[in-house]
């Protein structure tokens, strides 16, 4: 009950960036993954830390963030 509301909060946030960034530009297969992976990664951390495995949670975190700025690095230079 203790993940019930950051879970709520986090996934209306995540599918309403989601749906924004849809309608506005229709994005690629690849910006697509990106959001099923930031889904995907949110919830497996939020598990993470319910059941205390707090030092896997924040590696988790750190290499979500790391795929994302990688992501960024690589739209900008036209590969992606």
């Amino acid at each position: 009950m203790d993940l019930l509301i950051p879970a709520l909060v986090g996934g209306f946030i995540i599918t309403t960036a989601f749906i924004t960034f849809y309608l506005i530009k229709k994005p690629d297969f690849s910006d697509t993954l990106i959001f099923y992976a930031i889904y995907a990664a949110y919830y497996m951390a939020l598990i993470l830390i319910y059941f205390n495995v707090i030092p896997l949670a924040i590696i988790t975190a750190s290499l979500l963030i790391i795929a994302v700025l990688a992501w960024k690095f690589l739209k900008k230079i036209k590969i992606f």
